[in-house]
């Protein structure tokens, strides 16, 4: 949907254009309007609007100064002029400024509609051109760095690279020739993160943040190993120390995300072709290093007490991941939970870090929630969690767990109603059943089950079905034309909604209206 705004000193003639068209029908969400150029230079600071239409002669600012300074900072615009003067110097003006149409008053109805039309339709062609860039440019990316990766793991593990394969390191991604490279093994360590579930979601997350800090900023490269570990190669400068980079990355990662960051490094080497001889030295630290990294809790707090604790917690935490959907059996396995953090005298430190661990688990386990969801929960819940005391702990996650888990009859059907409460009260928005889960917080597949599994009918037919019955109501009912009624219910192309109508009914939208007024 677009904004429009009309310019024109006269306010009759304002109201007039605002009352007239039939905007929402149009694609147009809101029509502003302005009595002088000025006060559309503040309505235009102010509100996100596509399209002007605008009067020539008006007092104070001509709507060709007001052209002129809007080309300044909007050269994309969609601009119709209004005018009551005939003149050619005007449209030859307008035609230097790019103005999309040069309209004569009075403008018939029918004329103005179809001239925003047009710009609409102008608008969208761009829309679907930098979405297509985009994803081009979001494609390219992603095999960049997929190549990128291959490069760097051929020359960690001392394999063939080729001397054209390694050039492209400068000249294709730039990456910097004369530098000292070292490699860091990183790993998030974080109680009560265990199973490969769990570091797989921790893992992704300690990616993403080397990818923001340290490859986006030029300080070096980061790589998934063949085992899963994050492998970053850091470009060791006299500005760019390896402390100053792991003092960020741990940072964020203990601001964020509630984690400790642990480094096994490498030496130091020249030159991207020893590279090997780094990571080789990390990879005997690491196994010289007797400390198993997926410990439930820290080594201050090892003891017998504490690791019958953690065989505990691991079971718990298994058996809640198969528990999908059965939310008697998940808060049955928290409660028990609740009773060995009480047995074992856990503090609330480590119940909170427990806490985290179990609905980090339960999230990436369950089909419910997307991965962009998934990021943005945690992070609230880390939050939420990260000064809490050991009882309000507790009750946080069983509220959370409360939320992944609540899949019961009563649960299924409130998600139902909603999604189909937000589908009739959206017709005319173009719609997917990917927005409709979104606004639920659950994932499209998710919905989709649900909805076909409970109803019968899949949620992209119901949206079908719900706008073609709000169509055929508005042919019987009112003397709208059929692209009006086609643009109120969500669809953008007369004869795509004309085929799927034909398809519903058996008739054409005219052949229905002429039917059900003949019966009448």
């Amino acid at each position: 949907m677009y904004n429009i705004l009309i310019v024109d000193d006269e306010k009759m003639i304002c109201e007039g254009i605002r009352k007239a068209v039939p905007w929402s029908g149009l694609g147009i969400s809101s029509a502003y309007t302005a009595l002088s150029g000025y006060e559309a230079l503040n309505l235009l600071g102010k509100y996100e609007i596509q399209i002007v239409i605008t009067d020539i002669n008006m007092s104070g600012m001509t709507g060709l100064e007001l052209i002129s300074r809007i080309r300044q900072q909007s050269p994309d615009m969609r601009i119709l002029v209004l005018t009551g003067y005939d003149k050619f110097e005007y449209a030859r003006e307008c035609l230097r400024m790019s103005v999309a149409d040069f309209l004569l008053k009075p403008v018939d109805e029918v004329i103005l509609e179809d001239a925003v039309r047009k710009q609409i339709g102008w608008l969208d062609r761009q829309n679907e051109l930098k979405y297509q860039k985009v994803l081009q440019e979001r494609r390219q990316s992603v095999v960049d760095e997929m190549e990128i990766e291959r490069i760097v793991l051929n020359l960690l593990h001392n394999r063939v690279c080729l001397e054209n394969e390694y050039g492209l390191l400068f000249t294709s991604y730039h990456f910097p020739r004369d530098v000292k490279l070292q490699t860091v093994f990183l790993y998030p360590e974080q109680c009560g993160m265990s199973g490969s579930a769990s570091e797989r979601v921790t893992s992704a997350a300690l990616k993403n943040v080397c990818i923001l800090l340290v490859d986006a900023q030029s300080a070096g490269i980061t790589v998934t190993d063949i085992d899963g570990k994050i492998v970053v190669t850091f470009f060791i400068t006299q500005q760019n120390t390896l402390d100053d980079n792991i003092a960020r990355l741990e940072k964020i990662l203990k601001t964020e995300y509630g984690c400790f960051l642990r480094k096994i490094t490498g030496s130091v080497v020249s030159g991207y072709r020893n590279l090997y001889l780094s990571y080789n030295e990390a990879v005997w630290k690491k196994e010289q290093d007797k400390m198993h990294f997926r410990e439930l809790l820290p080594s201050v707090c090892s003891g017998r007490r504490l690791d019958t604790f953690r065989d505990v917690y691991e079971e718990l935490k298994n058996r809640t991941g198969d528990s999908i959907g059965n939310k008697a059996a998940v808060m049955h396995l928290f409660d028990t939970f609740c009773q060995a953090v009480d047995t074992y005298a856990l503090t609330a430190e480590h119940t909170c870090k427990c806490c985290f661990d179990l609905v980090s688990y339960a999230y990436f386990c369950s089909s419910r929630v997307s991965d962009e969801l998934t990021d943005r929960m945690l992070h609230d819940m880390g939050k939420t969690l990260s000064h809490a005391e050991k009882n309000d702990a507790i009750e946080i996650t069983r509220s959370w767990l409360l939320r992944i888990y609540g899949s019961d009859d009563d649960d299924r059907n409130g998600i139902i109603a909603k999604a189909r409460s937000y589908i009739d009260a959206n017709l005319e928005k173009t719609l997917s059943v990917a927005d409709v889960a979104d606004r639920l917080c659950v994932t499209p597949n998710y919905l989709s089950r649900l909805f076909s599994q409970n109803t019968g009918e899949g949620c992209n037919e119901y949206m079908v079905r719900k706008r073609l019955e709000k169509a055929r109501l508005l042919l019987t009912e009112t003397d709208l034309p059929a692209g009006k009624i086609a643009f109120s219910v969500g669809y953008n192309d007369i004869n795509y909604f004309s085929l799927a109508f034909k398809k519903f009914t058996g008739l054409s939208p005219t052949a229905y209206r002429k039917s059900v007024r003949t019966e009448s």
